[in-house]
């Protein structure tokens, strides 16, 4: 009996920490994704992510590659576009994830998740790479989900 009542205390009690982890990690997980606005960069990352896969819905390779550092070779981002345009056909919009902005190097880059959705109801991970040069966030990589 004794043993009984102990692995229902024990169990009751992994039950009880679990669920309360669980409600936590759902509070946290919802203050990070309603702060990410408050990070510096934030909001401005996301227009730049939401912008390139708005200009490669519409097939426009100069708007593409006007987001992305100078040293990025056109032809590729035509090439992206071009060839991979199912993935931005039918885009609707992004919604960020999480984004994490460090300082080195005298420059702030940062390190973008979103999820874009489009107009059948698919969703899609995208991960985008950034630095700011000046006053403007400009791509260095970015990569959908197929």
């Amino acid at each position: 009996m004794i043993e009984t009542r102990y692995k229902n205390k024990t169990t009751s009690g992994v039950k009880t920490f679990i669920k309360r982890l669980f409600t936590g990690s759902i509070v946290l997980t919802a203050v990070l994704v309603t702060s990410c606005g408050a990070i510096p960069g934030a909001t401005e990352c996301n227009a730049v992510v939401d912008s390139f896969m708005q200009a490669g819905a519409a097939k426009d390779v100069d708007a593409a590659y006007d987001l992305f550092v100078e040293e990025m070779a056109r032809e590729d981002i035509e090439n992206l576009i071009l060839e991979y345009h199912q993935y931005f056909a039918g885009y609707q919009d992004i919604t960020m994830k999480s984004i994490s902005v460090e300082y080195r190097d005298g420059y702030s880059f940062a390190e973008y998740n979103g999820e874009a959705k489009y107009a059948n109801g698919k969703k899609r991970s995208v991960d985008a790479e950034l630095v700011k040069l000046g006053d403007n966030w400009e791509l260095l990589s970015i990569w959908i989900s197929p």
